[in-house]
């Protein structure tokens, strides 16, 4: 339920606002526009977002495909699945893979030979939409049975601990590769976008796949184990310091499923009120953060409401919630402190916005400067008289 409610009514919203853009549909309001986006435009007859979509909550659909092929695949397969036994061999490289230091990197190597696929060098799929990608199912899939083996896997997250600090410095040495992977994606070929992994429409030109050479496969090698050691840091970090029973703790882990489900329409919003507000840009991303935070709160919007039992399954009365209590307990300091680093956040973005502001305008001037010279000496060329 959560997903078709998400598709059918959070979708049509998402592209009502992103369609602000959209020369015909600017001037209409808000509301108008995401009705014309209700069942992927099936009644108002256009086709501005060809295809069936489903926003932000593809990986639902990916997962529904993945549990309908594990399940059929572990019915029909059984037998010949305990003759390799294959279970046990799933759960030792699992294993390995966490004991070993190195086992990140042969992790990364698998995830490089379907990397090496995708249109583009981050990890969304390309085709997330109902006729999914094969090959956007299948990369998604290799992680699928990762997090099987993983469950089935004694004490992985101890083995995880045990390597954070060699999985953190990975992350930090690795975060520069985003603005390279931007710089490939702009200049990939045109046949890139010609390639079809879709079932009824399958269509692959290699060099369309082999393209980019010594740079784009250094990125993908780069952003594999990245991946790895961002997500295998995150359960570390999750079990060194909120692993004891904590009831604000709980909280946010329930308000987490309501919150992902909600965020961006309610972001997006704020983002596109606060384009024409004069102060910078990580000044106002932070801001948009902050209120659509307090818009989406769970405790006000789902926790003691009918849609308590939608996520959750159980309602919560508004006096047993721990957040409300800090925040009658503590609202002076924690007012205090959003204040203080909302004063820092708003002068590093303007040292940020002046300092690219400068630099831009000495690129103009460059470029300028250079055109007027190109100029001169073409005027004195002796066909010029």
């Amino acid at each position: 339920m959560p997903f078709i409610a998400g598709v059918l009514i959070i979708g049509p919203l998402i592209s009502g606002l992103f369609s602000i853009h959209n020369g015909e549909l600017a001037d209409q309001p808000f509301w108008e526009r995401s009705l014309h986006f209700f069942m992927w435009e099936l009644f108002s007859g256009t086709d501005y977002v060809p295809g069936i979509d489903f926003a932000h909550f593809w990986f639902m659909w990916f997962l529904m495909i993945l549990y309908v092929v594990h399940v059929l695949g572990r019915a029909v397969f059984w037998r010949w699945i305990r003759k390799i036994n294959a279970p046990r061999g799933l759960i030792g490289f699992v294993d390995f893979c966490l004991r070993k230091n190195d086992g990140i990197f042969l992790l990364a190597g698998v995830t490089l030979i379907f990397h090496t696929t995708l249109r583009s060098s981050i990890f969304l799929p390309g085709e997330a939409h109902l006729d999914a990608a094969l090959n956007d199912l299948g990369y998604y899939m290799w992680f699928y049975f990762f997090g099987v083996g993983l469950y089935h896997c004694m004490d992985f997250v101890g083995k995880l601990t045990r390597n954070l600090k060699g999985h953190l410095i990975l992350v930090l040495a690795d975060f520069w590769v985003h603005a390279a992977t931007d710089t490939i994606k702009m200049h990939r070929p045109p046949v890139v976008d010609i390639n079809s992994w879709r079932p009824q429409s399958f269509q692959v030109f290699w060099e369309g796949v082999f393209y980019g050479g010594p740079d784009r496969y250094l990125i993908n090698d780069i952003r594999c184990p990245l991946c790895w050691a961002l997500c295998f840091s995150m359960f570390a970090i999750g079990q060194r310091f909120f692993s004891k029973r904590d009831e604000l703790i709980r909280y946010f882990a329930d308000a987490s499923y309501w919150v992902y489900w909600v965020h961006l329409p309610v972001m997006f919003s704020f983002s596109v009120v606060l384009q024409s507000v004069g102060f910078n840009t990580l000044f106002k991303a932070c801001l948009a953060i902050l209120i659509s935070t307090a818009l989406v709160l769970y405790v006000l919007f789902v926790g003691n409401t009918i849609l308590g039992d939608f996520f959750c399954g159980w309602r919560k009365p508004m006096k047993d919630e721990p957040f409300l209590r800090l925040i009658r307990g503590n609202w002076k300091a924690l007012a205090m402190r959003a204040v203080g680093w909302g004063g820092v956040i708003f002068t590093v973005g303007e040292l940020i916005h002046v300092s690219l502001f400068r630099k831009n305008a000495g690129l103009q001037m460059l470029s300028s400067r250079q055109s007027s010279d190109r100029g001169m000496s073409a005027s004195t060329m002796p066909w010029n008289g």
